[in-house]
């Protein structure tokens, strides 16, 4: 009990919130990279449940976005040495429920997915038709979120959310448009809007990693600290690998007294981005019984001096 009342004072207090918000703008630090830099083919070959390849697919990581799969429905992904792993790949294609995958390293280079037919969805209002999964549309489709892409890492996320909105349009049934919507609107600091696109692709699509991962970073910011922690330990769950969600879940599991999780996610998150990491990590490993890692840990916290710490 002591150690959760310390823990919700501190929060209270703002200790940690300009660091939070800092951090939020921020870009995630790359890992350490492999051992093996070779840049390796990751193939994908999509299916129905009759065995048959689908057209047309599309796989989705990060801000990437594959060119459509061919009459053989094989994706294929670079695997350059930047690339983080886990890696959660999502894959789409129109009619088919999109799923996701977790790609441990980069050992495995072939895939085979299986894709779930799904009824037409509806987007404002209006149902899906034929013309709007035809192979024309799916090709503009995927040329504007590829616009909508470079626009993105360039920046202009206002031009990347126009882009987006026409692709919607033309393919309303890809989950991954409403998560690249959510990117860009977020970016513009419209957090409730970006929200909403974020909970239409998280209810429209069995690959979640990544909207339940923006979910409940939003819901961190908007006080809604139990469904935050769900969305965070969901998205974790599934594969997604990023400092700031590993700190806040950190943070919230600590609050819900789970030691071991607090403990688990803290450690992957880096202290010179959280200045207040090593100050939790002591409490759960105390609480977990581990007294001199604890120790160790907050004498780390004390040697960062975090701006506002009174130490005499």
């Amino acid at each position: 009990m002591t150690s959760r009342i310390t823990v919700a004072s501190l929060l209270a207090a703002g200790w940690v919130s300009p660091y939070l918000a800092a951090a939020a703008r921020q870009q995630p630090q790359r890992t350490n990279r492999q051992t093996d830099l070779s840049v390796r083919v990751l193939s994908i070959t999509v299916r129905d449940r009759t065995g048959r390849p689908i057209p047309r697919a599309v796989a989705t990581f990060g801000n990437s976005a594959t060119p459509p799969s061919g009459s053989d429905g094989v994706l294929r992904i670079e695997l350059n040495p930047d690339v983080r792993f886990p890696l959660v790949v999502e894959i789409h294609a129109g009619g088919y429920q999109g799923r996701s995958e977790v790609i441990e390293d980069r050992t495995r280079l072939n895939l085979e997915v299986t894709l779930e037919t799904t009824a037409p969805r509806k987007s404002n209002g209006k149902s899906v038709t034929a013309g709007e999964l035809s192979s024309e549309g799916q090709a503009q489709s995927h040329q504007l979120q590829e616009d909508a892409r470079r626009a993105l890492d360039s920046g202009d996320n206002g031009r990347a959310e126009a882009l987006l909105l026409q692709a919607l349009d033309l393919t309303p049934s890809l989950p991954a448009i409403y998560n690249r919507l959510g990117v860009a609107v977020l970016r513009q600091g419209r957090m409730q809007q970006a929200s909403t696109w974020f909970e239409r692709a998280y209810a429209s699509s069995n690959a979640r990693a990544f909207p339940a991962a923006h979910l409940g970073m939003i819901r961190w910011f908007q006080s809604r600290k139990d469904e935050s922690y769900r969305f965070l330990d969901e998205a974790v769950s599934l594969g997604f690998s990023n400092p700031a969600a590993h700190y806040y879940l950190g943070l919230l599991a600590l609050e819900k007294g789970r030691w071991n999780q607090a403990a688990q996610q803290l450690s992957l998150a880096n202290p010179d981005r959280f200045p207040y990491r090593d100050l939790f990590l002591s409490i759960a490993l105390r609480a977990m019984g581990h007294g001199r890692q604890a120790s160790k840990s907050f004498r780390e916290f004390l040697k960062r001096r975090p701006a506002g710490l009174v130490t005499s």
